[in-house]
């Protein structure tokens, strides 16, 4: 402090308590002493910096005296040079031009930097409300807070605050109140404006958010333009109304709580009653063309109609809906249509009835969770379709037909029934056949599992779109049929057609055909492994799934670019990205499925458990059927009874692939996630009869090795298998095979775990060279868990490692490493076998023998067959007698 010390203890007594010898300071006047203290407590603070840098925080400048201030003022001019940052905050409608803070906010010089603090993101809004109720909230909630607050912090503490004190959950989002601290804070705001003011700003609460001076102006019959100005600059600096657009004369209220403790005050006949003033005056002023302001006029014709009755709400929710539609702005169709719908209730059905269930059937193809689709979307569609073939419109039953929504694989939601009636409206070779034709590909193929019916419909739908010469209708056809061979695991005909489809694409503007055909390339090229043209389609399909906004595709963009973050080891970009798709869908399966292996994989096992937990109730609400939530719930929990060793769920996996694998219209890419499931079921039991049926089922379902939508590599789990059956040959090509794609792939990931199960299947069959082995594969498998954090997995590896470094190794069966297995496949090769021959004689897949084979070139370093013959010759393996070719 140095000689300002006794300065500072004038303000600080606790100073003089530590430092009882400290003498007085000399009496000075009012100013002198002022500057003394000033230069004292600046100084204190620039010595402290020099030990280490400081930063002051000040909070609630607002509250300040003036003389505080001017000490910070003194202060920022003696800072530059020194290591300290001061950080204040205040809150700007507290700083008016009359406080002194204001001038204090004047001061400006290169050290002053001025930041704008805007409300919480959505998702830190659920972290809060986590945080303050112990529960996670129900992404309907979190939207409702968010929008009832704008993530001001201190309004979102009000609101958890009021639901807490009467009992409110956190899993469910009714309409809000305002709580009373807030309308305390509000009202303190609104109560330092005149009278006038606060009138005109009820009618502009009326009329919404944002409001425009022309219309307020129409609806002040008693106040002159000149007079509502001043109120309204009034209102401005107060900070209750801000000024968006100076062109189009157009304010906009500063939070919409202001706006809604305004509309709190008015009661109900006079909202009622102002409402139609502006309805009235609004149509008035569009001079019947409402452009795209057909929402607000259905806002307001709906809020009074119980005055003026609900013909035009009906005629202007269904405009609305069909204008938000036409900008991809579903949510809002929805509610725009389902206001019409509720404005018709109780009357016959009639074409406005039909119009707006048609439109709610698209919205809600667009907006609602899978499993909400039958009676969301699909029921409408029909209501409207069956109205307008028996009324002979059957143009526009055919547009009802083709838009039935794209609906999850296995869900049979009556959507086959609607196609095939509109099919019989037509003429079969017609351009409306083709349409619907083309939509029968995606039903057939996927939700009712008719594979055959499914191609020909696509050879017919293709046909008249050639005949006609219909690139739309061809893209669309090609980008359905892509999803249908990708799910029935035909990876290279579906690429055919996703490439086709996005070529074509470019000819015309289909998003949401090309956004499923980048799904598909995506898809394919995952498959193969080839992440950088996965990583191409994966962003491409995100883009357009942004400018459509469909509940289907937007989830699932966003789970692809999920897994190709997974699959690098980008735990934080997966996060993101996971976080991202579940704030639009909280229960959407793939999303959850991921996450839950993410957890687990990184050690999280309690937020694995949330999401887990999320995925089983969601399931548990369906019947047993070949749905990606049975699907996905067979996956996961024998995935994370591996990781742990919890095996109290397999009951539920049990149940949820039975779904799967008892239904005949299953796809195969389920079928292939439930085997997984049940195979790591017989790998944790250890029941080789179990696994031994398993990996039969998983080799005859997939024809190569790679991904298939799953985060798992196929051989890894076909490995498993195979020790578990006590075929450690044909283990050893399965975790090879699975190794080598993996590491081309780049899946960093799944190469620590197929390394990892490959040293235990090794350690346990402690053959020649493999405790060696084990022990090289667990360094690989140690290094990549240290580097990416893979803290499930480096809990099981001190135990292995163990095992491995106790066990004595043994000498291998054959020189340079080769295992027996492959002493024998090479025997067979220097006779001149082929590899079907080979797999014939030792009982073995044709597949394995080729992984053998290409164990052994490896191993010897030949570079083919001859190479390796002759290698068998001069190490003394020579073919036994009578293992050569018959006849030769």
């Amino acid at each position: 402090m140095g000689p300002g010390a006794a300065d500072i203890a004038e303000v600080i007594p606790i100073i003089r308590e530590k430092l009882p010898d400290l003498e007085r300071s000399s009496t000075l006047d009012a100013d002198q002493a002022r500057f003394r203290l000033f230069e004292s407590i600046t100084t204190f603070f620039k010595n402290a910096a020099q030990v280490q840098p400081l930063m002051l925080v000040l909070d609630d400048l607002h509250w300040a005296d003036k003389p505080s201030l001017l000490l910070l003022e003194f202060l920022a001019k003696q800072m530059a040079g020194s290591r300290i940052l001061v950080l204040g905050t205040y809150r700007d409608a507290e700083a008016t031009r009359e406080h002194p803070l204001s001038d204090t906010l004047l001061y400006r010089n290169q050290v002053f930097h001025s930041t704008v603090l805007g409300g919480l993101e959505s998702r830190a809004v659920g972290q809060l409300l986590q945080a303050d109720s112990g529960f996670v909230a129900s992404q309907e909630l979190v939207d409702a807070v968010y929008a009832h607050t704008e993530g001001n912090p201190f309004f979102i503490s009000e609101v958890i605050r009021l639901l807490r004190e009467e009992g409110a959950t956190f899993d469910a989002a009714d309409k809000l109140p305002i709580p009373p601290g807030i309308l305390e804070v509000i009202g303190q705001r609104l109560g330092r404006l005149s009278e006038n003011c606060n009138r005109v700003l009820a009618t502009a609460a009326v009329i919404g958010r944002q409001f425009d001076f022309k219309l307020l102006a129409g609806l002040s019959e008693d106040t002159t333009d000149i007079q509502l100005i001043e109120l309204l600059e009034e209102a401005l600096e107060s900070k209750v109304l801000q000024e968006i657009s100076e062109q189009r004369e157009l304010y906009e209220f500063s939070h919409a709580l202001v706006q809604a403790t305004l509309l709190d005050r008015l009661s109900s006949t006079r909202k009622v009653r102002l409402h139609a003033s502006i309805a009235e005056a609004l149509e008035v002023q569009l001079g019947g063309n409402p452009g795209n302001r057909a929402g607000e006029l259905a806002h307001h014709f709906a809020e009074a109609s119980p005055y003026l009755g609900t013909g035009k709400l009906i005629e202007y929710s269904l405009l609305a809906g069909e204008q938000a539609l036409a900008i991809y702005a579903h949510e809002q169709a929805l509610e725009h249509f389902r206001q019409g719908l509720a404005a018709k209730e109780g009357q016959p059905m009639d074409s406005d009835t039909a119009a707006l269930m048609f439109g709610l059937g698209r919205a809600g193809g667009a907006t609602l969770q899978i499993y909400e689709m039958q009676t969301g979307s699909i029921n409408h569609l029909e209501t409207a379709f069956n109205y307008y073939a028996e009324s002979g419109d059957v143009a526009k039953a055919v547009a009802v037909a083709a838009s039935v929504p794209r609906i999850s694989v296995g869900e049979r939601v009556g959507a086959k029934t609607l196609l095939a009636k509109a099919l019989d409206l037509v003429p079969l070779d017609s351009h409306e056949a083709g349409r619907i034709l083309s939509q029968y590909v995606l039903v057939l193929g996927l939700q009712e599992g008719r594979y055959e019916e499914g191609m020909d419909a696509l050879n017919r739908a293709l046909e008249i779109a050639k005949r006609e010469g219909d690139v739309n209708l061809a893209v669309r056809t090609l980008a359905f049929a892509s999803n249908v061979e990708l799910f029935n695991m035909n990876g290279d005909e579906g690429l055919e057609f996703n490439l086709q489809a996005i070529e074509l694409g470019r000819e015309v503007d289909q998003p949401r055909a090309e956004l499923s055909a980048r799904f598909g390339a995506a898809s394919a090229y995952w498959r193969s492994g080839d992440l950088a043209e996965v990583r191409i389609h994966a962003i491409a399909g995100l883009r357009l799934a942004e400018k459509v906004r469909d509940s289907f595709w937007l989830p699932a963009s966003v789970w692809f670019n999920d897994h190709v973050a997974y699959a690098e080891g980008d735990w934080t970009a997966a996060r993101e990205f996971n976080d991202q798709g579940l704030a639009m869908a909280d229960h959407d399966p793939r999303l959850l499925s991921s996450r839950v292996q993410l957890e687990f994989a990184l050690g999280e096992f309690d937020q694995a458990e949330l999401y887990l937990n999320r995925l089983i109730e969601t399931m548990q609400r369906l019947p047993p059927s070949p749905t990606l939530f049975h699907a996905a719930t067979a996956l996961v929990i024998p995935i994370a009874g591996r990781i742990t060793g919890d095996d109290s769920r397999f009951d539920i996996a049990e149940k949820a692939a039975a779904g799967v694998l008892q239904s005949d219209s299953a796809s195969r890419v389920f079928e292939v996630r439930a085997r997984i499931g049940m195979g790591l079921i017989s790998v944790s039991r250890r029941d080789a009869t179990e696994a031994h049926r398993q990996h039969e089922a998983l080799v005859s379902l997939v024809e190569s090795p790679g991904y298939w939508l799953t985060y798992i590599c196929i051989d890894r789990i076909l490995g498993l298998l195979a020790n578990t059956m006590g075929d450690w040959d044909l283990a050893s090509g399965h975790f090879e095979t699975a190794l080598d794609f993996c590491r081309r792939a780049g899946h960093m990931p799944e190469v620590a775990w197929s390394a990892h199960d490959y040293a235990e299947a090794l350690a346990q069959r402690h053959g020649p060279g493999d405790i060696a082995q084990a022990k090289s594969l667990l360094g690989e498998s140690s290094a990549i868990c240290t580097e990416l954090g893979i803290n499930g997995l480096s809990m099981r590896l001190p135990a292995l490692q163990e095992l491995a470094d106790s066990t004595p190794a043994r000498a291998s069966a054959g020189p340079d490493g080769l295992t027996q297995r492959e002493v024998d496949v090479i025997r067979l090769v220097a006779a001149g076998r082929t590899d079907r021959e080979i797999a014939e004689d030792l009982i073995i897949s044709i597949r394995t023998v080729t992984t053998h084979v290409g164990n052994i070139l490896n191993k010897t370093g030949t570079a083919n067959r001859a190479e390796a013959a002759a290698y068998a010759v001069r190490h003394g393996l020579e073919p036994e007698e009578g293992s050569g070719h018959s006849g030769a």
